[in-house]
């Protein structure tokens, strides 16, 4: 019982690590942020009332990459209703986006 216990903990921190690196990553003003919203609202309208326009696949269920000069693009989106937003340039990477 001990070692399924360590066991799940260990697992547990090995597959946080990554959640949380990207979690605390803020989005560099004039690079791609990941935008993370609700499915009720349309993800462009969140990023085009924020001052910024999408980029790359446009196919991912609850998140959008997106990109604006903007300095303030990360509160303006969460002020345009976005649930998270965090640096894109891993997830663009992985899905091959270049800006």
């Amino acid at each position: 019982m001990t070692i399924t216990i360590h066991l799940a903990a260990c697992a547990a921190v090995g597959l946080s690590a990554p959640i949380l690196s990207l979690a605390s990553s803020r989005p560099v003003p004039g690079d791609v942020a990941l935008v993370i919203a609700p499915p009720w609202i349309a993800r462009e309208a969140i990023v085009a009332a924020a001052g910024g326009h999408p980029v790359g696949p446009s196919s991912m269920p609850l998140g959008l990459l997106a990109q604006s000069d903007s300095p303030d693009f990360a509160d303006n989106l969460r002020s345009a209703g976005a649930w998270f937003v965090a640096d894109g340039r891993p997830v663009a990477l992985l899905c091959g986006v270049s800006t």
